[in-house]
């Protein structure tokens, strides 16, 4: 105990590698030791070896100790009862039997998509979910979109703590690279969902958990494929050795060079699992470490190589020689640290604590062409009797942040209550932003200030929540759940006309209540509704208008649900609607770090019908999902920017669609297993969507359909041993996922013989700047598993 106890801290306590970088931007962090201040604008980070070697050790060393003590477990302690549960109380995660959306992955699937790409390329395969990635290939910067909402409405909980980012409301799943090798349940709950702390539920909630106590092994798994693919990972749990402690521990690293020109990523990851049983409790320590290190690519494909080279990628580009800067990098480090806590207080009433802690640095690193020093706290330099006020630099922009929170729930039964389920979650975000030159061409080193910029931003949350399933008949169970969030923001930024944003504190109440009635055992009924709100983000405060403040959201959300169940298979049906006030959407917009902007629109709605099948029939097995849906917005004003007159002009616009929402989403999977050998195709059509509100056909992406091929094999069998083979795209389209766009008018410039990312609009005189994200064509990738 006393090796696992100084292995643990060491760990966690060492430094991380000397180059990362964070997520406030899509950017890179850094994460600093956990004694070490996290606020400091001069906090340095010492190097030290990613701990791949000694987690190996460490791996290896468990198994074969638990190995020899497996033979005396049950002598030992035979007579102690100890609270071993199967399945952790994590109150984000909807049971079965609640009249929710829900759609959950088992360890077979999970497994089955364990390779070098992200885990939102798993999540996808569920119903109405749409996936992308910057560099076309899934690997470094990936999105996820469900019903039409991307990351900043999407609730992602790990082990039931917020995985959002405080200021942006993002999800970087770059941060936390292979998280899928050590995920061992997903539940996707589409619409408001049940209660989750962070980020209200407004399109969807991803509830992952990392921990459950298995049997003693040892899994190695390596991946290559196409572009420069190539994935190494190592894990082992000892089981529980003497009845009473567990440890789980594993490694990754994820190689590519990316679809995309230079869109190379170096991700590493490692992960330990402490867990002691006791009389009535049992506690887990839970630490995981990710660090990134990937080329930019979010600026997109200009429209002019749309066709004729759809690599290309612009990010780096020194203009006075046509070459590309090496290290436009965005290179972050992340670290949590999670304690859990579960306590049997009698046969109908558990307790749970959760602390836990999340810190981040990084930057990203650009190559700029030509710019005003003076926007850089730098002074224009006199160089043979020519005063330079531009110049060529490279510059970082800095994000150092941490997470601190705490949630205690209290689990009980009684007659009254099927089950009641109540808790309080508390927390605190900080982050520090900072911009420093480290190259200007015309200066030495030495005369360039330390910093150009130094802004703050903190954000508390205190919430609390009750919900309970209640059995009304033998037919009839009745769900309730509400929520109180009281967030505050302190925030060190000004606006665009001058004024000093210092705080913002919103109080918000969620009720949500369902039913669910069975006519029989094989049809059923669910009525759910639920209200959420939402605040804004950091982002939307500095896009604010002089005098016009940016505003939460609520949504108000009812979904219908029929199941019928057969011998072979289930049908489900789902009719959805999601009614929005003042929903803050995706304009095609990005700022100048790629983020995305939003814009609040008054009155806007989603319609919907789900259709899902699971049916198994002698050898196969055929996995279905469609959704129809209408994606609206019903009016508002929207303000095209006039390059003549320096003025935007107002465009009233009614009944659109909304941004990135496709009207058709349809995945067939059909699997086929024959002893060992296992096939699997699977067909994944994304119809049309639209990239701004304006309802242009000319920002609008086409549909597409891909398929992919899988191949399972196990050549011996007594042994876990499996051979892999996947081909994804494998009717190779050439297809665009994702695109920005910028609209604007002018009768006096034609920017299209002078700016790669112009094209022309409808009209005379209306124009559009649009950066695409093409998807990579035919890819392969082969790989091997063996565990014991």
């Amino acid at each position: 105990m006393a090796f696992f106890a100084s292995f643990s801290a060491s760990f966690f306590v060492g430094h991380a590698p000397q180059q990362c970088f964070g997520s406030g931007c899509p950017g890179v962090r850094v994460a600093p030791s956990l004694l070490e201040s996290t606020s400091s604008r001069d906090s340095r980070l010492t190097s030290r070896p990613f701990p791949s070697l000694m987690l190996l050790f460490v791996t290896i060393g468990v198994f074969y100790t638990s190995t020899l003590l497996a033979q005396d477990t049950l002598k030992m302690d035979s007579l102690t009862n100890y609270y071993i549960p199967e399945v952790p109380i994590i109150s984000s995660f909807a049971d079965k039997e609640d009249p929710l959306v829900q759609y959950n992955f088992n360890k077979e699937k999970i497994k089955q998509n364990a390779q070098s790409k992200d885990l939102p390329y798993l999540l996808s395969q569920s119903p109405s979910a749409v996936f992308t990635s910057d560099d076309g290939l899934g690997v470094g910067y990936t999105g996820l979109r469900i019903r039409g909402s991307d990351a900043t409405r999407t609730s992602v909980n790990i082990n039931g703590v917020p995985l959002n980012d405080g200021e942006s409301g993002q999800v970087y799943w770059v941060d936390l690279p292979d998280l899928i090798e050590s995920a061992d349940q997903i539940q996707i709950q589409r619409g408001v969902g049940t209660t989750s702390q962070g980020t209200s539920s407004f399109g969807a909630s991803v509830n992952i958990a990392t921990f459950r106590p298995q049997d003693p092994n040892l899994v190695l798994s390596t991946y290559i494929g196409r572009f420069g693919t190539l994935k190494y990972h190592v894990r082992g749990s000892s089981g529980l050795v003497r009845n009473k402690i567990a440890m789980e521990a594993g490694v990754s690293s994820i190689k590519s060079d990316g679809y995309i020109d230079r869109a190379k990523s170096n991700l590493t990851s490692a992960f330990i699992n402490l867990h002691l049983a006791m009389k009535n409790g049992f506690m887990h320590l839970l630490g995981r470490q990710g660090q990134e290190r990937t080329y930019q690519a979010w600026y997109g494909l200009p429209h002019q190589y749309l066709e004729t080279n759809r690599t290309y990628n612009p990010s780096g580009l020194i203009a006075s020689s046509g070459t590309f800067y090496d290290n436009e990098v965005d290179d972050y480090t992340q670290k949590h640290l999670q304690y859990l806590w579960e306590q049997k207080l009698s046969s109908r009433l558990y307790s749970k604590l959760t602390l836990y802690t999340t810190f981040g640095k990084g930057f990203y690193e650009q190559y700029k062409n030509n710019v005003r020093l003076s926007n850089y706290e730098i002074p224009p330099i006199e160089i043979q009797d020519t005063l330079r006020e531009k110049s060529d630099l490279v510059t970082q922009k800095w994000l150092d942040n941490s997470l601190y929170g705490g949630i205690w729930t209290i689990d009980a039964k009684s007659k009254a209550f099927e089950e009641l389920n109540a808790g309080i979650h508390i927390s605190r975000y900080m982050g520090d932003h900072f911009g420093r030159v480290k190259w200007a061409k015309f200066h030495p080193v030495d005369a360039i200030p330390s910093e150009f910029y130094f802004d703050q931003g903190n954000k508390s949350e205190f919430s609390i929540f009750a919900k309970s399933r209640k059995k009304l008949s033998e037919k009839l169970r009745l769900f309730l759940d509400i929520q109180y969030r009281h967030v505050q923001y302190q925030i060190d930024t000004f606006d665009q006309g001058g004024l000093y944003l210092a705080k913002r504190t919103y109080h918000f109440l969620n009720p949500k209540i369902g039913g669910a009635y069975a006519f029989d055992p094989k049809h059923s009924f669910n009525l759910y509704f639920g209200i959420a709100n939402k605040e804004p983000f950091r982002d939307d405060f500095e896009g604010e208008v002089a005098g016009i403040k940016v505003q939460p959201e609520r949504l108000y959300n009812a979904e219908l649900t029929y199941k019928y169940k057969m011998p072979t298979g289930e049908l489900v049906a789902n009719l959805f609607y999601m009614n929005y006030h003042n929903q803050l959407v995706l304009n095609g917009l990005i700022n100048d770090v790629g983020a995305a902007q939003r814009i609040n629109i008054p009155n806007s709605f989603r319609l919907g019908l789900e259709l899902s099948g699971f049916f198994t029939w002698k050898n196969f097995q055929l996995e279905s999902h469609w959704t129809l849906s209408k994606n609206k917005i019903t009016d508002f004003d929207y303000f095209i920017d006039n390059w003549d007159s320096g003025a935007p002009d107002k465009v009233h616009l009614s009944d659109v669609d909304l941004a990135f929402s496709p009207n058709i989403i349809i995945k067939n999977s059909l699997k086929y297993t024959l002893k060992r050998l296992t096939l699997v195709l699977s067909q994944n059509y994304v119809g049309s969507q639209f990239i701004d509100n304006t309802g242009s056909k000319f920002r609008k992406l086409p549909d597409y359909t891909t398929f992919d091929f899988q191949v399972f094999w196990r050549p011996m069998k007594n042994y876990n041993l499996r051979l892999e083979a996947t081909i994804f795209n494998l009717l190779n389209q050439k297809y665009v996922s994702n695109a920005w766009t910028y609209p604007f008018t002018s009768t006096q410039y034609d920017p299209t013989a002078d700016d790669i990312y112009a094209s022309r609009g409808q009209n005379n005189g209306d124009y559009q700047l649009t950066g695409y994200f093409p998807q990579a064509t035919r890819h392969w990738a082969l790989g091997i598993r063996w565990g014991f």
